[in-house]
């Protein structure tokens, strides 16, 4: 049984518009029953790798500082490495309790996707989410303030990362 991942109305609402909304959404669950798609909220292809890890991975320590900064993590004179599997992420995981990175990853994209209110019904790769992330605008400031400190600054913390993934033209169309 493929359940929507939505609210489907009345069956006897005949509003064809809405109809168009449910039947998108109703391949979209069928591609993620069948295994074609991944994620809980959003709708994305399923992937080798974790694009927010293996960013924080690569980035140099001045960007690694602000993202710890941001998160509220105090960097001493350990390795990149170190700061980002035994402080940025064990921080990420008290918000995203996770059993795999691949897990972490997709939770943390979905979080701040829906936070900024990134269309839902569309199929996405890590990277293009990650686009919609950056194009999406910040709500009104006072909206902006009346989010508690945890989502401002995991919103921030992705927004940077996604700022320095490195998009090539094999991963940017799928």
């Amino acid at each position: 049984v493929i359940k929507p991942s939505g609210s489907i109305g009345n069956a006897m609402e005949f509003v064809p518009s809405q109809e168009r909304i449910w039947e998108k959404m109703g391949y979209l669950d069928t591609m993620k029953f069948f295994g074609k798609l991944v994620g809980k909220r959003y709708y994305i292809y399923p992937s080798s790798k974790n694009i927010l890890i293996d960013a924080m991975l690569e980035m140099k320590k001045e960007e690694i500082e602000k993202l710890s900064k941001i998160l509220g993590i105090s960097m001493d004179k350990e390795s990149l490495d170190f700061a980002v599997y035994e402080k940025i992420i064990p921080k990420l995981l008290n918000y995203f309790p996770s059993s795999s990175f691949e897990e972490l990853n997709l939770s943390v994209l979905e979080y701040v996707a829906s936070y900024l209110n990134v269309p839902r019904l569309k199929a996405y790769t890590q990277y293009s989410l990650c686009q919609a992330i950056l194009n999406a605008k910040i709500p009104s400031k006072s909206f902006w303030e009346s989010w508690n400190n945890k989502d401002r600054k995991i919103v921030e913390f992705v927004k940077e990362i996604c700022g320095q993934i490195k998009i090539d033209n094999k991963t940017k169309v799928r």
